[in-house]
């Protein structure tokens, strides 16, 4: 096969790739991999965090996995999401739960899982345009210790497949004392997301 023939099957093959994802964990690894620009993080001294862009898809399929339900109720489920976008803040000191360090005392380890639990939204603004919009609400799954990252999953009333540009999503640390991080993503990235077809879920 020509060289010039054989790169165009390669682009032909990735094109249609993205089309239509095969199932979540799919989606999620497209979401995961730094060059599809849905994956931003930040470092400072013992601590590590990264925010990551999930699909609205993503979590009506964990919402609908143990139900039995049609298309239409699939459907009416997923525009129950209509213009919320979700991300994932991921937050490790030394390789692990931020929370972990804290554990021998249990005074300030109580401080933070408030803080995470209740409080951290308050903290959390995503940015587009000149207009802040705050999270719309915080997810904090305690992992005790089993996990390599704090994960609290950011819901915000942003819309953001129907605008274009660029956006920032930033998190004003104010209980590890590391300040504020921004996190650059753009519109196109996420406009590029395979799509899911929830009723042939692959799980």
């Amino acid at each position: 096969m020509k060289p010039t023939l054989y790169y165009f099957f390669v682009i032909l093959s990735f094109i249609s790739c993205n089309e239509r994802a095969q199932s979540v964990h799919d989606v999620i690894d497209y979401c995961n991999e730094p060059t599809n620009g849905l994956r931003a993080d930040y470092a400072i001294g013992e601590y590590r965090f990264e925010v990551i862009y999930r699909p609205v898809e993503i979590i009506v399929a964990q919402e609908i996995k143990s139900l039995s339900l049609t298309g239409q109720q699939i459907d009416s489920v997923r525009q129950l999401f209509d213009g919320i976008d979700y991300f994932l803040l991921r937050m490790q000191k030394k390789g692990t739960e931020v929370e972990t360090s804290f554990a021998r005392d249990p005074i300030r380890f109580g401080e933070v899982n408030t803080y995470l639990a209740t409080k951290v939204g308050r903290d959390i603004k995503l940015v587009h345009a000149g207009d802040t919009i705050l999270a719309k609400a915080t997810i904090h799954t305690r992992t005790f210790g089993s996990s390599q990252s704090t994960d609290l999953l950011i819901a915000f009333e942003s819309s953001l497949i129907s605008k274009s540009g660029e956006f920032e999503v930033l998190f004003d640390d104010k209980i590890f004392g590391t300040g504020l991080h921004m996190f650059d993503f753009e519109i196109n990235n996420i406009k590029s997301i395979p799509s899911l077809d929830l009723t042939k879920l692959i799980l």
